[in-house]
């Protein structure tokens, strides 16, 4: 089955509690696993990422995000560094260079432009944004993973992923996806999938 963007709830939709980063309803987020919770209807409609996404070690969270043109997700950082963030470029518009995310590293800041089939791993509590400057949609995967860590830190990093996961912020996704994962999709295709 392939999945439309019309189809994939924006992530404002999905979470108030990413209300600041999530304005722009044009950043549109299908879910298959967050904290340990699993979005089964969605990873029955897409079987094939699913299959893969088994396959992850120390997966925490896993999503197709797309960003609509003109699209932007305003400069912000992630909440742990027990966690990588990796992208798969799925589907990216043809000009490239005006859809970019721009990490805000220790001494030096980068902007990368995603390549159909590449990848993108970055520690997301450096300062980051994303534009999607052009008239195409854009698809990836995007995956959280553990960061490795030696044991007195993997134990409190799961400690940690124990708490998120039972957090109000948490419970509310949760909630409002398996709202939403019941919609039905439209009949048309597109990339995703």
């Amino acid at each position: 089955m392939r999945i439309r963007a019309e189809d994939i709830p924006s992530l404002g939709e999905i979470s108030r509690q990413h209300g600041r980063i999530a304005g722009d309803r044009r950043w549109r987020s299908f879910f298959f696993e967050g904290y340990g919770y699993r979005c089964e209807e969605n990873c029955q409609r897409a079987p094939r990422t699913n299959d893969l996404l088994r396959q992850i070690p120390n997966l925490v969270t896993a999503s197709f995000s797309v960003l609509e043109p003109g699209c932007r997700i305003p400069r912000h950082v992630g909440m742990t560094k027990g966690t990588f963030v990796y992208h798969l470029a799925l589907k990216i518009p043809k000009n490239r260079e005006a859809c970019h995310i721009t990490i805000e590293g220790e001494n030096k800041t980068h902007t990368y432009s995603w390549n159909e089939g590449e990848s993108l791993l970055f520690d997301d509590t450096f300062p980051h944004f994303v534009a999607n400057d052009t008239d195409e949609d854009r698809y990836i995967l995007l995956i959280q993973v553990q960061r490795p860590c030696r044991q007195a830190a993997r134990r409190l990093l799961k400690i940690f992923l124990f708490c998120v996961r039972h957090s109000r912020f948490v419970q509310e996704i949760k909630t409002q996806l398996d709202m939403l994962a019941r919609r039905p999709l439209s009949d048309q295709t597109s990339p995703a999938e």
